[in-house]
């Protein structure tokens, strides 16, 4: 389409918005494009003054992050924006003038708006014709000219399936993907047969560039308004995540270079099945599944369902010196498996794309034996999520989403009013997605959740969820959420009169602005709110919790929420944010919430009788795109239900 219009509901004591849109811009959107949006808001500004609407434009909503329906299509060469109508919330809405606005003008202006951006298409259709097409070949052009990184190499080494997701995505959104076919020599670097290649002189250059670059930079006049707004303690206007390279998102390891190569290649399809295989089919001792990408998560799952005996190892492991396994590798025995093992096994690989290598001893000379205690069995865990208010249905649906449809395995939801009084006996694990629980669930509800991990449960708690958990009065988990850390400051405020029972306090000189300011903030303020960054987390490689998770990943931050470490006493701090310097991984982050991030838990476990507590400090499902965090995920699902002792 040259022109796509995202229709959207506000609060009911606005007026519309359309475009053009707020700053910033995405650096990779054309001047052309932003121009026709203006053109069409021209147009749409003319009805609305002709039937007497109030509007307005450029003072909410920008053009930055390319994940929404109307940003999206812009990197196919589309104009794009988004429409706001305040909303009647339902048939009837008393404003806070007095006005009532009613469903009809909700629908009204809406329908003015579509029609009057129809016509100005219309009215435009040979220039919106033409730079539908210049867009695609200036694309290609400025592919060209990029000396630095015209292509991105996917080297296919590490986290196979998670190579193949992205290929595919990027696939499926027509964009020209490449495999080699043979190994290639670029930029100084060998590759195999079988990387991936992507040229930004395409069509769809844009799109490969805003998606696959690491850091996608804001205007510097915008930053520049930022802080200062911030440092007169104003909102900021950064609407939503500053970060989203996919890469880093998917846990991939991307290369770029100047020029391309011409290598032996086929094209990648959206539809391209990853090829699981079986090496030494007819096994006689057991089947292994090395752990660590999503393909042997969907293997595990699959084996689950089918009843099939599956055995888990929480370290690393050398088999007869001959053949290396990482820690959660799954191993599969004959011995305890039905005659038609084989059979299964083939099928499971061919459908989830696993590697599986048939062996014929179990003599281990480095690492835990199949009979070791560091090698346990794992169950086919039945999953409870908390669902319905006050649970975020983003949340909620975030992450049954990743649970069911990418890991392909069954989740309950259970509506939180039916949480407080069910028999959770019946289920392994417990999540409860980010939400608002207190008030909710209350100290008794909290306990009940508290003796059924005592009794070998496991309890999931994600994002602010995991907030509710470090209440006082719930203590579910042993750590404390941080107030923002204040340093270098010159005057020390008084006690307000809050605090005092005098109507008076003594005086004091302030000598400068600075000191102005200091006196005036709040001491107990919280950390400033992030709408949204990739940052980098280290893993402990030594920990079950994390056999087969990559040492190095990376995660959203959004909010103000950061925690203490937990004290060994309670527990383990599993995996942290980097350091200081290292901590942002993309996108734009407040010097201060970076430096109280740096070390601050990420994922915290903290046994609990014979169950255990495990939290997430942000959301690892937010809007199911952050693949790479999965096979974490699933380790706290499926391996510690595998560590907990259940009392049955």
């Amino acid at each position: 389409p040259l022109v796509v219009i995202d229709l959207h509901e506000m609060g009911g004591d606005s007026s519309y918005y359309f475009s053009p849109a707020a700053q910033p811009f995405n650096p990779h959107m054309t001047q052309t494009q932003i121009d026709n949006m203006t053109l069409i808001g021209r147009n749409n500004g003319k009805h609305f003054d002709r039937y007497g609407f109030d509007y307005f434009t450029r003072e909410v909503f920008d053009a930055f992050y390319p994940g929404y329906g109307d940003s999206w299509p812009t990197f196919y060469g589309a104009s794009a924006s988004t429409y706001e109508v305040s909303s009647s919330r339902g048939e009837v809405f008393k404003k806070k003038t007095g006005e009532t606005l009613t469903y009809k003008n909700t629908v009204k202006r809406h329908f003015i708006a579509s029609i009057s951006t129809a016509e100005g298409v219309a009215n435009n259709h040979t220039k919106l014709l033409n730079d539908y097409y210049n867009y695609q070949k200036s694309a290609i052009k400025e592919g060209k000219n990029n000396k630095k990184s015209r292509v991105f190499i996917l080297a296919n080494k590490r986290n196979v399936a998670g190579n193949h997701r992205l290929a595919t995505l990027m696939a499926q959104h027509d964009v020209e993907v490449q495999q080699a076919d043979e190994a290639f020599k670029l930029c100084g670097k060998t590759y195999q047969a079988g990387t991936y290649l992507i040229d930004s002189a395409q069509p769809k250059g844009r799109f490969v560039k805003t998606t696959f670059t690491k850091q996608v930079d804001m205007a510097k006049a915008f930053i520049i308004e930022q802080e200062r707004l911030r440092a007169r303690k104003l909102d900021d206007e950064i609407y939503d995540v500053t970060g989203w390279s996919l890469p880093l998102m998917f846990d991939v390891d991307v290369d770029s270079c100047g020029k391309m190569v011409k290598v032996e290649n086929h094209l990648v399809k959206a539809n391209d099945k990853l090829v699981g295989n079986v090496i030494n089919p007819n096994a006689t001792v057991a089947y292994i599944v090395s752990w660590g990408d999503m393909a042997a998560g969907r293997f595990l799952t699959a084996a689950l369902q089918q009843n099939i005996t599956v055995k888990s190892t929480d370290k690393a492991f050398v088999l007869d010196d001959k053949y290396k396994f990482s820690a959660g590798s799954l191993i599969i025995e004959k011995r305890s498996n039905d005659d038609q093992l084989a059979m299964k096994i083939a099928q499971i690989a061919k459908d989830s794309g696993a590697q599986v290598q048939g062996v014929n001893s179990s003599w281990v000379t480095e690492g835990p034996s199949f009979g070791s205690s560091h090698t346990v069995t794992m169950p086919a865990p039945k999953i409870a999520m908390a669902w319905d208010e006050p649970v975020s249905s983003l949340s909620a649906g975030n992450t049954r989403f990743v649970i069911e449809r990418q890991f392909n395995y069954p989740v309950t939801a259970i509506r939180i009013n039916t949480l407080k009084t069910a028999d959770l006996s019946n289920y392994h694990v417990l999540i409860l997605p980010s939400g608002d629980y207190k008030g909710v669930l209350e100290k008794r509800d909290a306990d009940n959740i508290k003796q059924w991990v005592k009794r070998g449960g496991v309890l999931i708690t994600l994002g602010t969820a995991t907030k509710f958990s470090t209440e006082h009065d719930i203590a579910l988990l042993d750590v404390k959420r941080e107030r923002a850390y204040k340093e270098n400051k010159k005057a020390k405020s008084k006690p307000s009169t809050k605090d005092n029972k005098e109507s008076m306090v003594d005086g004091q000189l302030l000598r400068d602005k600075a000191e102005l300011i200091s006196v005036s903030e709040n001491v107990k303020d919280n950390p400033d709110y992030v709408a949204g960054v990739l940052a980098n987390i280290n893993v402990d490689q030594e920990h079950w919790l994390t056999a087969g998770v990559h040492e190095k990943l990376t995660a959203i931050v959004l909010g103000n929420d950061i925690y203490t470490p937990i004290k060994l006493a309670s527990g383990k701090n599993i995996a942290w944010f980097s350091d200081v310097e290292n901590v942002l991984a993309s996108g734009y982050l407040w010097t201060e919430n970076k430096k109280q991030l740096a070390y601050k838990p990420y994922l915290i476990h903290q046994p609990m009788g014979e169950g255990m507590v495990i939290a997430f400090t942000q959301e690892p499902t937010t809007r199911a795109y952050l693949d790479g965090l999965n096979i974490m995920l699933m380790n706290t699902i499926f391996r510690s239900a595998a560590h907990a002792n259940p009392l049955r």
